[in-house]
């Protein structure tokens, strides 16, 4: 068993900064924090042997959804939450690669896998890895998504936890789950690091670098809602806040010689971020869609949400992100182009 002995080296605390505790030997563990976020130590485990059987994940991973109707979501996830002490071994022999951990909460849920892929964000800079060097590896047995493509497309590769894979890792570190997400936590604290997002913009850029072109620019965009569910396996029930490509065209009756554009979930998810990007005002109902605001450029000048709303996840996000936030509570085509600034009476 890994025994964990920790020894202060160093101790900095600035806005990127963090305090790190190494031991540089076999089964060596470095953990490190920001002051900007608040879910804990991020820990890197140099020369390790992961033994993957004792996730306890009964689920295979990345199989159709259509192959696994019915299976209980329980069945994909480790149980308990992985403990380092109980998977990793110390390795002498040769060990190769750098490999990112990942307990995935939900997989088909822009919000939460943004958060995931944020913590992973996070976690490189503060070790100085580069994600085209990276390794991906799913410790929960959620079956294949449509948000997939993002991490195969950041990332050296991906791969499920595999019962039978006991290769040496040269550097490996755990991300925290998702509901302790960084990003939660970050856009969370009132601090003086609030305003700094170049975590979120790389994570942005490795997947869709910012492609600037003459007539790109959609004055406003409206995010799609449709009454689909995120979840696929949870009962249908009510859903909230549907914006269907009626609202955007009653906003563009409001709005003189400017674009009204309307941001369907079912665009490829490179097209989506591309739209966003060309955006002045994101507007939507509350919702995951509205993560993208993530992707927003450094000329946007707004963001537009209506109720219901649960929570502030977005209100912070936008002012992460630099720009204005108005908050309606409920949907009006005339409030929303009076906030856009481009209104005009009929």
């Amino acid at each position: 068993m890994l025994v964990l002995l920790f020894v202060l080296r160093a101790h900095r605390s600035y806005c990127n900064g963090h305090l790190q505790y190494r031991l540089d030997k076999p089964g060596s563990v470095q953990c490190a924090r920001s002051p900007a976020v608040h879910a804990g130590d991020i820990c890197m485990y140099g020369n390790v042997q992961v033994n993957e059987a004792l996730l306890g994940i009964r689920a295979r991973g990345g199989i159709a959804l259509k192959d696994v109707i019915g299976q209980s979501e329980q069945d994909e996830m480790p149980a308990p939450y992985p403990n380092p002490t109980d998977l990793l071994v110390g390795s002498t022999g040769p060990a190769t690669g750098r490999v990112l951990a990942v307990v995935r909460a939900e997989y088909v849920n822009v919000w939460h896998t943004m958060n995931d892929l944020y913590n992973a964000f996070v976690a490189m800079a503060l070790y100085g890895w580069h994600h085209n060097e990276v390794d991906i590896v799913f410790w929960d047995g959620h079956p294949a998504g449509i948000l997939d493509p993002l991490w195969h497309r950041i990332f050296r590769s991906v791969r499920y936890a595999n019962a039978t894979v006991h290769a040496p890792v040269r550097k490996l570190i755990i991300l925290p789950q998702n509901y302790k997400s960084t990003l939660t936590a970050r856009i969370s604290a009132h601090g003086p690091c609030i305003r700094d997002n170049r975590d979120i913009r790389a994570l942005i850029s490795a997947f869709a670098p910012r492609v600037t072109q003459r007539g790109d620019v959609a004055a406003v965009v409206v995010v799609g809602r449709l009454p689909n569910l995120t979840h696929p396996r949870e009962k249908v029930g009510a859903v909230r806040g549907l914006t269907t490509p009626k609202v955007a065209i009653a906003i563009q009756e409001h709005i003189r010689e400017r674009h009204v554009v309307y941001l369907s979930q079912f665009l490829p998810l490179l097209s989506q971020v591309r739209l966003v990007q060309s955006a002045f005002i994101l507007c939507g109902a509350h919702g995951a869609g509205l993560t993208w605001i993530m992707a927003l450029s450094p000329r946007a000048r707004g963001v537009i949400e209506w109720g219901p709303i649960l929570g502030d996840h977005y209100s912070m996000l936008a002012a992460e992100m630099g720009v204005s936030y108005t908050r309606l509570q409920r949907f009006s085509a005339r409030a929303v182009a009076r906030e856009s600034g481009w209104h005009y009476e009929m």
